[in-house]
C-alpha cells in the first residue's frame, strides 16, 4: 500500500534550543535515508519553503505505517505532527476499470 504523509514542525519544535533543532533535523535525516534504503520511502518534497513535508511511503497497512512514522526522532519528541492518507491509483486514467470497481462519482 502506499501512503502520503504531510508532516511539520509544531510549537513544541519552536521550544528547543537551536542546537536542539539541528541535532534533530540530522536525525530525521538518518532516519529518512535508512527508510529510502529500505525501499519504505519512496519520495519526498519540501513544501511552502520550509513549511513542511510530503512523502510517498510503501507500508503494507496503515499500522505499519504509524510504527514507522513513530519511530522517527520528531514525532517520539513530539515535536512533528504528521498526516497519514491512504492512496491508490487514479481512476479517472482508466475509466473503463473504475466503472467495472464503481470507482465512479455518485456510486
Amino acid at each position: 500500500m502506499q501512503f502520503l504523509i504531510t508532516a511539520n514542525f509544531n510549537e513544541k519544535y519552536n521550544l528547543l534550543t537551536v542546537e536542539q533543532q539541528q541535532e534533530g533535523s540530522r536525525a530525521e535525516w538518518a532516519k529518512s535515508r535508512d527508510y529510502y534504503s529500505q525501499g519504505l520511502l519512496r519520495q519526498a518534497w519540501v513544501y511552502e519553503k520550509d513549511q513542511g513535508i510530503v512523502s510517498i511511503f510503501e507500508a503494507e497497512n496503515r499500522e505499519q505505517m504509524e510504527a514507522i512514522l513513530a519511530d522517527y526522532p520528531g514525532a517520539k519528541g513530539g515535536w512533528v505532527s504528521a498526516t497519514i492518507l491512504q492512496i491508490e491509483p487514479y481512476w479517472g486514467f482508466f475509466p473503463e476499470q473504475a466503472e467495472e470497481l464503481n470507482h465512479v462519482v455518485g456510486h
